[in-house]
């Protein structure tokens, strides 16, 4: 059985993981998104990953409305 296992605990890791997140969304969808990354951890066990996250994000209401409408949601 292969494990690996990633957890980012410290406060420069998951800043570093943040802006990496963020910026990404940004590139992606074009929205600004604010992202508070509490934790999150990686396991990879025979071949699947297994991935927890604990995260806050804020985003304008705007780009809120606009996404569930391009969403065909409203």
């Amino acid at each position: 059985m292969d494990e690996l296992k990633l957890i980012l605990g410290t406060k420069f890791m998951r800043s570093i993981v943040t802006k990496i997140i963020a910026k990404a969304i940004l590139k992606k969808t074009g929205y600004h998104v604010d992202i508070d990354l509490h934790e999150i951890t990686a396991e990879v066990v025979d071949g699947k990953v297994h991935l927890h996250a604990n995260v806050d994000a804020a985003i304008n209401t705007d780009d809120l409305v606009n996404i569930i409408k391009s969403n065909g949601l409203i």
